[in-house]
């Protein structure tokens, strides 16, 4: 019994062993392809691979920025769940039911030179379709769930940050017929509310075949022209820091730490911070304006500023 039992426990540990070192050679060949794809690192926290259930499970997938831009994150994934077909992968293609993408920020960068890093991806250089040096990959049913869009724009001196809600739930697409199709889905999807449209990758949306966000979805956000979030962190750690963050941004008018409230002109437009102490917590709004339009992207990109330092 005693040596069956020790048979047992050593079968079992050689099956850990393979099932991990299975996940990472998947893993690794993953990271290496899509980084091939892409033309950026691309980096994966974790991954997870059935054989019997056939499906797999990656999170915390980083996608970084191509070579030229400042060091940072395009997109950050928490979590992409795939099904696939074993049988059809054995005969040379890449078939897979159903991927879920859960992005949670995409973030779009103009360098100084005025170029976009989602510019300098392979998918948006390319002029004609699939590269026939892949594997065929066909995607049934791809759903996105995208949270942020981030514009930084290095052009300007003090460079600019502005934030979007994309505001893309369980939205779903069907039969995509290539990597660089999927791939260059989900940019597109992320940057739609930026107004870039004159970026390259919607050209390479059209060569590929993907459709682009539809009409309305930034004039929802223009409805709003502020920005709000409690901090945990104490009053005069959020003013302080708000206050760095505005001054590196624009230009101070005024601000009252007695009131809570700084004033401020960022990029043209006329920007207040309002601060409330709610209990534990700091309650900041902040609320933009040029020419009495309302400019939430840049009450958002200011929040996402003070909020990356803050926390």
């Amino acid at each position: 019994m005693k040596k069956s039992y020790k048979i047992l426990l050593i079968v079992a540990a050689i099956f850990l062993v393979l099932g991990f070192l299975k996940d990472l050679i998947i893993k690794t060949t993953v990271e290496i392809t899509a980084s091939q794809v892409l033309g950026a690192p691309v980096h994966i926290g974790g991954m997870s691979v059935g054989i019997f259930k056939q499906s797999v499970r990656i999170k915390n997938l980083r996608i970084g920025n191509p070579s030229g831009f400042p060091a940072g994150n395009m997109a950050d994934i928490p979590q992409i769940g795939v099904d696939y077909d074993l049988g059809t992968i054995l005969k040379g293609e890449l078939y897979l039911p159903l991927v879920i993408v859960n992005l949670e920020q995409m973030t779009v960068v103009k360098n100084k030179d005025g170029k976009l890093n989602v510019d300098a991806l392979k998918v948006a250089q390319r002029k004609q379709g699939p590269d026939s040096s892949q594997m065929p990959m066909r995607i049934d049913t791809a759903i996105l769930n995208l949270g942020k869009v981030v514009v930084e724009d290095h052009t300007k001196e003090p460079p600019t940050v502005k934030a979007f809600d994309i505001g893309v739930n369980n939205k779903t697409f069907r039969n995509i017929n290539s990597a660089q199709q999927f791939a260059t889905l989900v940019m597109v999807q992320s940057m739609g509310p930026t107004a870039l449209k004159n970026a390259a990758i919607y050209g390479a949306a059209s060569v590929l075949g993907v459709a682009f966000l539809p009409a309305g979805v930034a004039g929802i956000l223009l409805s709003k022209d502020s920005a709000m979030h409690d901090f945990t962190s104490g009053f005069n750690h959020t003013y302080e820091t708000a206050l760095e963050i505005a001054r590196k941004s624009g230009q101070i008018e005024s601000e009252d730490k007695n009131k809570g409230v700084i004033k401020a002109k960022i990029d043209g437009a006329n920007v207040v911070l309002e601060f409330i102490r709610n209990g534990d917590q700091t309650r900041l709004k902040i609320s933009a304006r040029k020419m009495l339009i309302p400019k939430p992207a840049i009450a958002n990109g200011l929040m996402y500023q003070i909020s990356q330092k803050v926390q």
